[in-house]
């Protein structure tokens, strides 16, 4: 019988302004040609040079 721990979860609640940037962000990023998204590196944490 397999036995699994208890692992209490903590509900985030974003604030209003967070929410209004985050929208803001996600309108910005909307605007972007898909194309250019494209062109980014996948894995940012590589180096680069």
């Amino acid at each position: 019988m397999t036995q699994y721990k208890s692992v209490t979860v903590q509900t985030f609640v974003a604030s209003p302004s967070l929410l209004t940037f985050l929208q803001f962000v996600e309108e910005i990023s909307a605007q972007i040609l898909k194309e250019e998204w494209e062109r980014l590196p996948q894995n940012l944490s590589k180096n680069s040079h």
